[in-house]
């Protein structure tokens, strides 16, 4: 849904359609059928309440986690400024940006979009969980793009951005299978 929200656009430039771009429409058009379809919508509410955790606490837990993920968004975006871009690419004149939620995390709209994804299933159950298994990989193979694209843009920099700062949680997460596969280049 976030995505909807920040597509850029760009007037008189040609559109590209690489990564996960079409992959992300395709799981919002899906989205969207099974919102919109009475029956699909009625079927996915009874198959969610079977599997959830339904209990006021654990709803609002999630609603706090879903508005904490939109309120991260929404300042990492400001930070970006005119570095923003829906697919991982570099413009030019890039900068590197580590000021507000990047001088916690490297990734903190992708930060967002997960505990936006782990709230909306602490609220729905198992289908949330499901677009939370689904995807988090995506997400980490794009993180991945990005950081080999700001190691060669901005090489020593970069690197010693990502000591000083984790992946995606403060102090926690630094994708070690990255960190492996660097030491041995």
């Amino acid at each position: 849904m976030f995505s909807a929200f920040t597509v850029k656009k760009d007037i008189g430039k040609p559109k590209r359609w690489s990564g996960l771009g079409p992959v992300r429409i395709i799981l919002i058009a899906v989205v969207i059928f099974i919102l919109a379809s009475p029956s699909h919508r009625q079927a996915l509410e009874s198959f969610g309440h079977r599997f959830s955790l339904s209990s006021p606490l654990i709803n609002g837990i999630g609603i706090v986690l879903c508005a904490g993920g939109v309120a991260l968004a929404i300042w990492a975006r400001r930070h970006l400024g005119a570095n923003w871009s829906a697919t991982p690419s570099l413009k030019e004149g890039h900068e590197l940006v580590q000021t507000g939620p990047y001088r916690f995390v490297r990734h903190p709209i992708y930060s967002s979009l997960i505990l936006m994804l782990f709230g909306t299933t602490l609220v729905i159950g198992l289908p949330g969980l499901v677009l939370f298994i689904i995807l988090t990989p995506i997400y980490i193979h794009r993180i991945n793009k990005e950081e080999d694209l700001m190691t060669k843009q901005f090489p020593g920099r970069y690197e010693e951005y990502k000591k000083r700062t984790r992946m995606l949680i403060p102090h926690i997460f630094t994708c070690p299978r990255r960190q492996r596969t660097a030491a041995r280049r």
